[in-house]
């Protein structure tokens, strides 16, 4: 509370938020875009263009959190092996960091909303999407 005294400090907390407002406006804006494009892409019956698309997050997933990492705080798990932590509690800390990433909340919602547009487009495979998205989730937030 003390550095918003400044003008400098107050400049700065204010372009950031403008910032985080214009992410999470982009985000959920293609979100939306992406699942009513696979709602209408499978009842035009070209579900290849869903390929596309998961190539598209995929990239998105793994690439922006290198293209980030040198603006980020830069928190190290490895400098936990110092303390007393167990394998479990580390391997949580590791997944929790790598889930709360921008990178992975947004390819979560893009897989939700992909997902959302299989389940209305075409029922019959959204159990099966399910399955294949939590896995893809899974992996690339472990891979994170």
């Amino acid at each position: 509370m003390n550095a918003l005294r400044s003008r400098k400090r107050q400049a700065e907390v204010a372009v950031q938020g403008t910032f985080y407002l214009l992410g999470a406006t982009f985000v959920l804006g293609s979100s939306a875009g992406l699942g009513v494009a696979t709602f209408f892409v499978l009842r035009m019956g070209n579900p290849r263009v869903l390929d596309l698309m998961l190539w598209a997050v995929f990239l998105f997933w793994q690439l922006v959190p290198v293209l980030f990492e040198g603006y980020s705080p830069g928190l190290n798990f490895r400098e936990l092996a110092r303390y007393p932590v167990s394998f479990r509690l580390y391997f949580l800390l590791n997944a929790a960091y790598g889930l709360f990433d921008p990178a992975a909340i947004t390819g979560v919602l893009w897989l939700l909303s992909i997902w959302l547009g299989i389940l209305f487009g075409r029922p019959e495979w959204a159990p099966s999407a399910a399955l294949l998205f939590s896995l893809f989730a899974a992996l690339n937030i472990l891979s994170n």
